[in-house]
């Protein structure tokens, strides 16, 4: 949403987020496209490059709706991304590896994260 809103003004961006909304809250993919271009086409008069941008990332904007209903939650969220971070910040101060060190560690900590967050690996480091 944010790249699309870098084609419009400040004082319009309330309200062509609002329309870009619309596509978004729509039950499935038919819809949310039929959504999405009809608002592209009310906007392409005052904003050709954003009706542009609109049309070219039709299919990586809706993408998520080709996933099942009920992961689609999983898929909209960063929390697992998130919860790997702070668990690797905490292992690392553990390991006592000083925070200017940590992103050098970070692969090679990852490399024995296993997804059902029950096993942890621990590897010499």
């Amino acid at each position: 949403m944010r790249n699309a809103l870098s084609y419009v003004v400040k004082t319009q961006q309330s309200m062509v987020a609002a329309a870009l909304r619309q596509a978004f809250t729509q039950p499935d993919r038919v819809q949310a496209s039929q959504t999405l271009r009809r608002v592209a086409d009310q906007l392409r008069q005052k904003w050709p490059k954003l009706a542009w941008f609109m049309d070219e990332s039709e299919t990586d904007v809706l993408s998520h709706l080709d996933v099942l209903e009920q992961h689609r939650a999983k898929i909209h969220s960063t929390n697992p991304l998130e919860r790997l971070n702070k668990e690797v910040k905490r292992r690392l101060k553990w390991w006592g590896v000083p925070a200017l060190k940590w992103s050098s560690f970070i692969g090679r900590a990852c490399s024995g994260y296993a997804p059902d967050w029950g096993v942890w690996q621990r590897r010499s480091v």
